[in-house]
């Protein structure tokens, strides 16, 4: 599964707790949905 966050808070996901916020977030459950996307190309910004 692949989950797309837009403007998530970080802090939460780093080890330091820093808070910070990233424009765009994507997670992936599986090594494949990774593989799969690198094999597509860049994605558009």
């Amino acid at each position: 599964m692949i989950r797309e966050f837009n403007n998530p808070e970080l802090a939460p996901r780093n080890s330091f707790h820093v808070a910070q916020r990233a424009a765009r977030l994507i997670e992936f459950d599986r090594t494949e949905d990774l593989q799969e996307l690198f094999e597509k190309g860049m994605p558009d910004p």
